[in-house]
């Protein structure tokens, strides 16, 4: 066992003298080279890691450097920080179900309210669930979570 990691620390040694005997333009093509068969969540990983380490000039020019892209450019970089299409299933779920409880909760007490004539309470407890029930409206329609509105 103890072998297996000098010849890992060995080799890491060899890699390491080498890179830095070469030049900034070898070392640039190797580290395009490796970054070309690295997955797409890995380099935006290693970039977002890189950009915060930037000296403050530099991250200025970073920024500028990302504003001179094309709207379409932008849109796919943005989509890049996005969650899977699964996980934002799973939040939306999270949120109906919450609400639709909410919902179901007051419109028992409201029932209840209405039962025992307890006026001052059933106003309240009209105007929570009218309102619940008009945010799941707008949750089932589509357009709370597009931000689009008609017109």
């Amino acid at each position: 066992m103890g072998d297996k990691r000098s010849n890992e620390n060995n080799r890491e040694q060899i890699v390491s003298t080498t890179v830095t005997t070469l030049s900034d333009e070898d070392r640039a093509d190797i580290v395009e080279g490796v970054l070309a068969e690295l997955p797409l969540e890995t380099k935006v990983r290693i970039a977002s890691e890189t950009a915060a380490q930037l000296p403050t000039e530099e991250r200025d020019k970073f920024v500028r450097g990302l504003q001179a892209l094309t709207p379409q450019e932008r849109k796919e970089i943005v989509g890049l920080f996005l969650p899977e299409q699964r996980t934002t299933n799973w939040i939306w779920l999270i949120i109906v179900g919450s609400f639709s409880f909410v919902l179901i909760l007051s419109v028992v007490a409201l029932c209840a309210a209405i039962l025992w004539q307890a006026s001052g309470e059933i106003q309240i407890l009209l105007t929570v669930v009218t309102t619940i029930a008009g945010l799941l409206a707008g949750f089932i329609s589509g357009r709370a979570s597009t931000g689009n509105t008609p017109g």
